[in-house]
C-alpha cells in the first residue's frame, strides 16, 4: 500500500480515530440500550478517499458497512486489525 501523504498515520490521528470509533460505538449502545432506532455510523476519511465516499453514500452501500477508507485501513493495519 502506498503511504500517504501528511503523516495520516500520525500519532495525533490513531488518536483520533481511536477516540472516535470508541465515541460513536458507546453513543450507538445508549442509543439501543432506550430503545432509539438511529444509528450512527463513524468514517475517518482523508482527501483520497472523498470521492469514493461520496459514490458510497450516494448508492446507500456506506450504511451497509461496506465502505472503508484507505486511511482507516492504515491506522487499523498499524493496531493489528485486519479486514477483507
Amino acid at each position: 500500500m502506498k503511504k500517504l501523504l501528511f503523516k495520516d498515520d500520525s500519532d495525533e490521528n490513531k488518536a483520533k480515530y481511536r477516540w472516535g470509533k470508541q465515541h460513536f460505538a458507546m453513543l450507538n449502545e445508549e442509543l439501543k440500550k432506550n430503545k432509539i432506532k438511529q444509528q450512527y455510523f463513524f468514517h475517518f476519511l482523508s482527501p483520497n478517499s472523498y470521492a469514493e465516499f461520496v459514490e458510497y453514500f450516494c448508492d446507500n452501500r456506506v450504511f451497509d458497512k461496506k465502505f472503508r477508507s484507505k486511511l482507516e485501513d492504515l491506522l487499523d493495519r498499524d493496531q493489528g486489525v485486519k479486514y477483507g
